[in-house]
C-alpha cells in the first residue's frame, strides 16, 4: 500500500438502523498552526510538489476549473490555496518538519465555474526530511452536479442572504456533533479480565470516513437553488483520542466497543466573479475530529476464543500480572471493518443540511511512529496458564482471542 491515496467519488447508500448524533455549539477558533506555506521556513523546511489531475467518468478532463486546498494542520482547517487552472494543476509548497508527527495532511477541493461539476480528495503523505522535494501525483474524481427540486435536497434554506464580491479564502461557518461510532472488540475467557485501552500524549488514533458535498446557487435575480451533488466519500482520516480510558471485560465476556466522535462539518465559500456574476458554490467538507469517551457496546461474535490456540503467546505462572498486549500501528490499510448508520443535521446560517448514511470504522491505527494503536491490558485473575494470539495472526487485526488449552 502506498501513503497517498486517491480514492474515487461514490454514491452514498442511506442505512436503515440509524444512530442519532448530538449536536454540540462550539466556537469557530483555530487550533494549531498550518505547516505548509508558499516560502521556507528555517532549516526545518522542505519542499512538497503536487501534480493534481481532475477525472471525469474515467478520462482526464479538458477545461478550466478553479481549487483550494486545505492543510489539515489545523482545526478547522487552514484554506492555503484558491485559484484557477486549466486540466493539470502544480503546486509548490515549504512544509515545517519541526514536528514530531512527519505526515502531512490536505484537502483539495476542485470544481468549475458554472455548477456543473466538483469533487475532492485527501492526500495523507509522509514527508522524508532527507530528500529535498517530496512529489506527490494525484487524481481527483469529478461528480456531476444534480439538478434536484428544492424538495428533493437535503438542503433547507434558511436564509436569503447572499455574500457579495469575488472569491473569499475565509471559513463562512464550522458546525460539530457528537456520535458514537464502533471503535473494535475486546474478547475474555473465563479467569482473566481484559482493559481495551487508549492514550492522551501520545494519543492513540483511530480512524474514520470523511466526506465532501457541494451545492450551488445563483443569486439573480434573488437567491435561488439551483443544484447539488452527493456526499461524497473522501476516505479514512485520523481520529485522535482526548482521554487515557479503558473498558473492561471479564469470564467470557466478548464485547465491541465504542467511542464518542466528534465529527466537524466546515462550510466554505466560492462567490461570482466576471466569468460567472451570478453563480455561488458552498462546499462542505466533514471529518472525524477526535474522540472523548469510551464505553462497551454490544455482544460481539467469536469463533475463536476457548479451543486449541494457533502460534501466539502463552502466559504462566510467575510471569508479570498484568501485562499489556500490544497491537501494530498501520495506517495504510483501507479495509471497512464496522459500520454505523448515522443521521446528521448541520445547522449553518444559511441553510440547514440533514442526511444520513452509514460511517465506517477502518481496520488502522496510529500513525507510523509516536502515537499509538489501541491496545490491552490483561489480568490473571485465575488459573497457571494462558494462551493468547491475534485474530488471523495479524497484530494489526485489533482483535486477540485467548484459550486455556
Amino acid at each position: 500500500m502506498k501513503p497517498i491515496f486517491s480514492l474515487a467519488l461514490i454514491a452514498l447508500i442511506a442505512m436503515s438502523a440509524m444512530a442519532l448524533p448530538l449536536t454540540i455549539a462550539k466556537p469557530a477558533e483555530s487550533f494549531g498552526y498550518s505547516r505548509v506555506s508558499a516560502i521556507a521556513d528555517g532549516e526545518n523546511a522542505t519542499t512538497l510538489t503536487l501534480q493534481i489531475n481532475p477525472i471525469l467518468n474515467g478520462d482526464p478532463f479538458d477545461g478550466e476549473l478553479r481549487i483550494a486546498i486545505h492543510d489539515l494542520s489545523t482545526t478547522p482547517s487552514s484554506r492555503v490555496v484558491t485559484d484557477y487552472f486549466d486540466s493539470v494543476y502544480n503546486a509548490e509548497f515549504k512544509v515545517d518538519v519541526n514536528q514530531r508527527n512527519p505526515w502531512i495532511e490536505l484537502y483539495i477541493h476542485i470544481s468549475d465555474g458554472d455548477g456543473k461539476y466538483s469533487g475532492g480528495v485527501i492526500a495523507y503523505t509522509y514527508i522524508d526530511v532527507q530528500k529535498a522535494v517530496n512529489e506527490v501525483k494525484l487524481d481527483v474524481d469529478l461528480t456531476e452536479v444534480m439538478f434536484l427540486s428544492v424538495e428533493q435536497s437535503d438542503v433547507e434554506m434558511t436564509s436569503d442572504g447572499i455574500f457579495k464580491g469575488g472569491m473569499t479564502d475565509s471559513l463562512n461557518d464550522i458546525e460539530y456533533v457528537e456520535v458514537w461510532l464502533p471503535a473494535g472488540e475486546v474478547h475474555s475467557i473465563q479467569g482473566i479480565t481484559v482493559d481495551w485501552q487508549v492514550e492522551r500524549e501520545p494519543d492513540t488514533i483511530l480512524y474514520y470516513q470523511s466526506y465532501e458535498k457541494s451545492v450551488w446557487y445563483s443569486n439573480y435575480p434573488t437567491l435561488h437553488y439551483i443544484g447539488e451533488t452527493n456526499w461524497s466519500d473522501l476516505g479514512k482520516m485520523p481520529t485522535d483520542s482526548n482521554i487515557k480510558n479503558h473498558v473492561s471485560v471479564s469470564n467470557g465476556a466478548i464485547k465491541n466497543v465504542e467511542v464518542n466522535v466528534t465529527y466537524t462539518c466546515e462550510e466554505w465559500w466560492y462567490g461570482p466573479d466576471i466569468g460567472n456574476p451570478y453563480i455561488e458554490e458552498y462546499y462542505y467538507f466533514m471529518y472525524p475530529d477526535y474522540f472523548d469517551a469510551v464505553r462497551l457496546g454490544e455482544d460481539a461474535p467469536c469463533d475463536y476464543c476457548n479451543i486449541d490456540h494457533p502460534y501466539g503467546g502463552i502466559w504462566t505462572s510467575g510471569g508479570d500480572n498484568p501485562f499489556e498486549y500490544e497491537f501494530q500501528n498501520d495506517i495504510y490499510d483501507n479495509t471497512q471493518w464496522k459500520v454505523q448508520g448515522v443521521e446528521f443535521s448541520f445547522g449553518f446560517s444559511l441553510s440547514t443540511l440533514t442526511f444520513e448514511f452509514g460511517i465506517a470504522l477502518y481496520r488502522a491505527g496510529g500513525p507510523s511512529s509516536g502515537d499509538y494503536a489501541p491496545y490491552l491490558i490483561i489480568t490473571m485473575n485465575s488459573g497457571t496458564t494462558l494462551y493468547y494470539w491475534y485474530d488471523n495472526n495479524d497484530p494489526t487485526s485489533y482483535v486477540a482471542h485467548f484459550s486455556r488449552t
